[in-house]
């Protein structure tokens, strides 16, 4: 019987889980983080200079670049549709070697297209395509597809069918 409870306590003390601090991405107070750059943000004049100082200073005394927080911030900013502050945030970010994810550009493509700047989004596509060749998701193919019918470009339309249209509608 003794012998029972032993190994009892020995298989529940080999379930518990390890801590990789490694691994660990520190998302406490993120959602506070985001909501002050969101502030930080809103209230700047649109002038880039004067926006990725704030933003400089926003991640200044962090050891590690708060991604978790910054990601927040975009979604806070899409949902408040100030696209102007999402497209100078998420251009910051990927300006310092963060956030180059797929959501970080479907964000930008959608931004470019809700602030009528079709010409960037085209220059991000074209980015996307060159560093990124075999791995674009098909919403992201939907996206820009989308945003060329939003600015009247059916040649653009086509143009993404005839080069990609495998990719497309194999995915």
């Amino acid at each position: 019987m003794l012998q029972c409870q032993l190994k009892r306590n020995v298989l529940q003390k080999r379930g518990k889980k390890e801590h990789h601090l490694w691994k660990k991405r520190d998302s406490t107070g993120s959602g506070q983080k985001a909501l002050n750059l969101v502030r930080i943000i809103s209230g700047l004049p649109n002038e880039k200079n004067v926006v990725y100082g704030a933003l400089d200073r926003w991640v200044a005394w962090e050891t590690e670049f708060p991604v978790i927080a910054a990601a927040k911030a975009l979604r806070i900013l899409r949902k408040r549709r100030q696209w102007t502050q999402l497209i100078q945030v998420a251009k910051w970010m990927l300006g310092k070697g963060q956030g180059a994810t797929m959501g970080t550009y479907g964000l930008l493509l959608l931004a470019f297209d809700m602030d009528h700047r079709a010409d960037e989004a085209v220059m991000l596509w074209n980015m996307i395509l060159h560093t990124h060749t075999r791995s674009i998701s098909k919403w992201l193919f939907s996206r820009i597809i989308s945003l060329y019918d939003h600015h009247n470009m059916p040649d653009k339309i086509i143009e993404v069918f005839c080069r990609h249209g495998r990719v497309i509608c194999n995915s």
